[in-house]
């Protein structure tokens, strides 16, 4: 030990280093059942963003989670610790903050907040002492996610809405939304959501710089007031919708931190290890529980409640052995405790059969998903939401299996009751038309597909804009569908948009986040005749993406290898050997994460074998 750095929420913090001279932080708590609680939450929370960062295929937005590296318990018993990369003091500690980084910090923060929304999870406690600035990159990191809030408060795999609330345990009331507030002197419990977080990270920003003059120069005054209005409503509905309005080219310019780049090999072992610190944390907290049964032999409901917390996260990074085990046994539990048709058996049980589906077990998946179903509808009606989702769950089942006319129906029977429920233009009922569509595509119904899409497209351009990434992906479906109907001009126009719109924050310096839009182009020029363009888009994609996260789009790689060697007179076959490296997948990995969809599935001898064949005929 070094120094120490302060007491952050819970536990106290020190600045380490080992024997080799190696630097870190660490966080050391009293080894106890809510100390643990606390501990699993914090880890499970920082793993969550950035797995979630990683999905978007980002290079900076794994910079504002601080990198994790161990999680254990001292030699006498007496303490817990947590040690994390090097932090060199919080953000209202150091004085470090300038009226030019506050801009950047603001977006950075709002981008991490997004990235917790989206897997679950509120911040219980955003305050400047909850912030610490990195040492090696000098980046601000949100830390603290544990304090407050109870593993039984995740809600699992389910994205927040904006008053979606999950109860919290403590805060601080000169950085709590007016709602926290009225509730804490109430004596009411606790609820916090991701716009009572908007508030309180307006609040510890303007702290910062309190300037008004200052914040107004930055163009900052009216984001910050829009998400510190009194009204929870009259804030904006996400925390992507923040960021984007602080972004601009010197925000992405700082954030792109060399050393903080990963190559998709690199990103994956990173990911590997903090799925087991996740591990790790929850077994220390299971030992802590200990046993599973009360003294008079009944189960132990808290227990029950943390294997299933357990399951889903090992479920969202991938350990699929671990979620299943952790998933049954839960389950096992509930039924003790609760009957078979209890909502938390039910939950349990679709949680069961989604950790199933993705490890490839589809009829032991099916066959739990329609027990689920059935009960739903006996117990709460065939238009509930919970039946509703359970059908809609099913459908995308039978579609991965290729039972696409049975997959058609439940679709439609879905997006009927929502229609009747919901108005037109709700997300669900755009999610269920989009949905539809792709099972359509399935049948060859064409023509009703692309009408479905044409009218998500038309009302997601009214309601979100032309540029919104939603509105973008739903027209590069549409462009798909084009191109299945031979409507290779609607298709082009189509993808011309998609590209246009990524295309004025996307240079050599930030390579897009899948190469998609440029390979996917090339192939409605290649449909076309028009190969020299369509070649100057492939050669673009492989230009800017590089190695950037070649293991999400290995079909992608390999259509534009065949392309490539398709057109050789005009085509390096360096280029078709260069691409063909990229596909081909580690046997256990591919293993590991195989499942029925045929978009995610990766056969690596089939891989290699058509590798053989494209090397062969260049």
């Amino acid at each position: 030990i070094e120094s120490e750095l302060g007491d952050s929420g819970f536990g106290v913090m020190f600045n380490i280093s080992d024997a080799q001279g190696s630097e870190f932080t660490a966080r050391i708590l009293p080894r106890e059942c809510r100390q643990a609680e606390m501990l699993a939450v914090e880890i499970l929370a920082i793993t969550l963003i950035r797995q979630e960062a990683r999905r978007h295929a980002t290079n900076f937005v794994n910079c504002f989670a601080p990198k994790l590296h161990l999680v254990g318990g001292t030699e006498d018993g007496k303490w817990l610790v947590l040690i994390m990369e090097r932090m060199v003091g919080t953000l209202d500690g150091n004085h470090q903050l300038i009226s030019s980084e506050l801009r950047r910090s603001a977006w950075a923060l709002a981008r991490t907040l997004g990235c917790l929304h989206r897997v679950g999870l509120v911040h219980a406690d955003i305050n400047p002492s909850s912030v610490l600035i990195s040492s090696e990159s000098g980046f601000p990191m949100l830390v603290n996610y544990g304090y407050g809030m109870a593993l039984s408060a995740w809600s699992g795999l389910q994205a927040l809405g904006p008053d979606d609330g999950i109860r919290i345990l403590a805060l601080t009331l000169e950085f709590a939304a007016p709602e926290l507030r009225r509730q804490y002197k109430g004596g009411h419990r606790l609820v916090a959501t991701p716009r009572s977080n908007m508030w309180s990270w307006a609040t510890t920003m303007q702290s910062l710089v309190g300037s008004p003059h200052v914040q107004s120069r930055l163009g900052l005054g009216r984001v910050f007031s829009d998400c510190a209005e009194e009204d929870p409503k009259d804030r904006p509905v996400c925390f992507q919708e923040v960021a984007g309005g602080l972004e601009d080219d010197s925000v992405l310019d700082w954030a792109q931190w060399p050393q903080g780049r990963r190559t998709p090999t690199q990103r994956e072992q990173e990911g590997g290890q903090e799925a087991q610190l996740v591990c790790e944390a929850f077994n220390l907290f299971l030992d802590l529980q200990a046993p599973d049964k009360q003294d008079n032999g009944a189960v132990r409901p808290d227990i029950a409640v943390t294997l299933a917390t357990f399951g889903a996260a090992c479920h969202f990074l991938g350990e699929y052995d671990k979620a299943e085990e952790a998933t049954r046994r839960s389950l096992h539990m509930f039924q003790q405790l609760h009957g078979e048709e209890h909502p938390l058996t039910l939950n349990s049980k679709s949680n069961l059969a989604s950790t199933l589906h993705k490890s490839g077990n589809c009829a032991g998946a099916e066959q739990l998903l329609r027990e689920v179903t059935e009960a739903r509808e006996h117990k709460f009606g065939s238009t509930d939401d919970c039946t509703l989702t359970s059908k809609s769950n099913l459908a995308v089942l039978l579609h991965d299996s290729g039972d696409f006319p049975r997959a058609r129906q439940l679709k439609r029977e879905v997006l009927d009751a929502l229609l009747l429920k919901l108005s037109a233009e709700h997300p669900r009922t755009l999610r269920a038309k989009s949905s539809l569509a792709r099972s359509l595509l399935g049948c060859a119904a064409l023509a009703e597909a692309e009408q479905l899409q044409r009218e998500v497209v038309a009302v997601l351009e009214r309601m979100l804009g032309a540029k919104h990434s939603d509105t973008l992906h739903e027209k590069n479906n549409l462009a798909t569908t084009l191109l299945s109907r031979g409507d290779f001009r609607g298709a082009e126009q189509l993808k011309r948009e998609v590209l246009e719109a990524c295309s004025p924050v996307q240079t050599a310096r930030r390579p897009r986040p899948l190469v998609g839009p440029d390979e996917e182009l090339s192939v409605t020029f290649r449909s076309l005749a028009d190969m020299e363009v369509a070649e100057r888009h492939l050669r673009e994609a492989l230009e800017l993406g590089g190695t950037q996260v070649v293991e999400n789009a290995p079909d992608a790689r390999a259509d534009s290898a065949l392309q490539c060697t398709q057109k050789l007179s005009d085509t390096d076959c360096n280029i078709a050997d260069l691409l063909a490296q990229t596909v081909v997948v580690d046997p256990p990995r591919a293993q590991k994460h195989e499942c029925a969809s045929a978009n995610e599935t990766l056969h690596s001898d089939s891989d290699r074998q058509f590798l053989s064949d494209v090397l062969r005929s260049g």
